[in-house]
């Protein structure tokens, strides 16, 4: 009898365990077929955070569907256009520190190779004339070196943070990153431009410092080999600029050109800060006749860091005078051109800062042509001779250059030194 009240009693206690325990879990109600079909989805809307504990936690502001619809129009100005695969595939990728560019950027033919070049013309006033200490003397290739890659790395930040400051008004900056997207899914259709939108994070900064900063802790996404990082320091620039001063810049026009690549335009926002569609100096107020525009055209309004030379042997320039190129692009604070040879984007630059500033260095002086392609990865010499009369009357009919004898490369220079005689130094000229 002892026995059975001590089993009893050690059984009243195990179910008082099991009821304790079970007490302290929610009570789950049985689903219904109805509970079914209403359930909710698991997607968060744009702009919501993902309450999943898998999903990753990502730092930064992102942008509204608005927003990105406002972003594509000024870049294709309403067309049915998305980027290729040439913009999705491109970041900043530098040449070996060994080579015999290593300051260079490799650039695709045509698509963003724009924005990478005139990105490349930055680096160049960076280690050739801000800080020149990251280069190391080297007379056998008449150019100095760099003696380590985390050099090239800080010349990429500088230049890209010197864009973005001055698109920014020297007040703010963005700096906008993709974070665990891979390029070929953007924007193709309307799903992934909302897996955009919830990718994409930018940074607005209030200080050149705090910009350099940023850009260093995400440079990897920029440098990707897998691709993207053009497009993200596309992105930034735009947002640095805002919709709205981009669409007062442009003046009707768009920052991409109907084959994708980028137009003057945008060009003009990653040299000077402005995205204007023009490259004269100043305002026109009025038209032929005389009368008050309505509304001013703006050209380029201060002087540029870094110039710009354009050759199109296609569409030359007319008499229309928002066409013909200014001075403040024509002769920059640096000798440093970005050239649009046929459409073409190339660097043309000197390592004597005073080409632009005592007329006794324009007499004879050493440019380089750095043309970013795999098949030319080296700047190639070209030394100027403003002494003497060069060959290009000799090879032009009626005014026109023959495009068979004449290089275009020496057309470009002699609409900056008209006259200049023009040695190659044995190089291969470019037509």
């Amino acid at each position: 009898m002892a026995g059975s009240q001590a089993m009893d009693t050690a059984h009243l206690e195990r179910l008082a365990k099991v009821l304790e325990i079970n007490s302290n879990e929610p009570i789950k109600p049985p689903r219904s077929e109805e509970s079914k079909m209403t359930r909710p989805s698991t997607v968060p809307a744009i702009g919501t955070k993902d309450p999943s504990p898998k999903e990753e936690l990502l730092p930064g502001e992102t942008l509204s569907m608005i927003e990105i619809r406002s972003l594509k129009r000024l870049l294709f100005e309403g067309r049915m256009m998305i980027f290729d695969d040439e913009w999705k595939k491109a970041s900043f990728v530098f040449q070996s520190v060994l080579s015999k560019c290593p300051y260079g950027i490799l650039a695709p033919q045509a698509g963003a190779r724009g924005l990478i070049v005139c990105v490349q013309a930055y680096i160049l006033k960076t280690l050739m004339f801000t800080e020149s200490d990251l280069l190391v003397p080297d007379s056998n290739r008449g150019l100095p070196r760099l003696s380590a890659e985390k050099h090239q790395n800080n010349a990429l930040v500088d230049a890209m943070a010197a864009i973005l400051w001055r698109a920014g008004e020297r007040k703010r900056a963005v700096v906008s990153v993709l974070h665990n997207i891979h390029p070929g899914l953007l924007h193709t259709d309307e799903r992934r431009m909302e897996h955009l939108a919830k990718r994409l994070r930018y940074f607005e900064l209030t200080s050149e410092k705090q910009l350099k900063k940023t850009l260093h802790r995400e440079l990897q996404k920029f440098t990707d080999q897998e691709g993207g990082g053009v497009l993200s320091f596309l992105y930034s620039l735009l947002l640095t600029r805002t919709s709205e001063r981009l669409q007062a810049d442009l003046q009707g026009a768009a920052l991409l050109t109907e084959k994708n690549r980028c137009a003057i335009s945008l060009l003009n926002l990653l040299l000077v800060g402005q995205a204007t569609p023009y490259v004269f100096n100043g305002k026109i107020l009025y038209d032929d006749d005389g009368n008050l525009l309505a509304s001013p055209v703006v050209g380029i309004l201060e002087r540029s860091d870094i110039g710009l030379l354009i050759i199109d042997r296609e569409k030359p320039a007319s008499r229309d005078p928002t066409k013909h190129l200014g001075s403040m692009l024509k002769t920059p604070k640096f000798p440093i051109w970005v050239t649009s040879l046929n459409r073409h984007i190339s660097v043309l630059f000197a390592t004597n800062i005073n080409l632009n500033r005592d007329w006794r260095s324009e007499q004879k002086f050493d440019l380089y042509y750095l043309n970013c392609q795999l098949t030319r990865r080296e700047a190639t010499k070209i030394t100027v001779d403003t002494r003497t009369t060069n060959s290009y009357s000799s090879t032009t009919k009626k005014g026109k250059p023959d495009p068979k004898s004449f290089p275009i490369v020496e057309e470009c220079i002699s609409s900056r030194w008209p006259g200049a005689r023009i040695d190659w130094n044995g190089g291969i000229p470019y037509f």
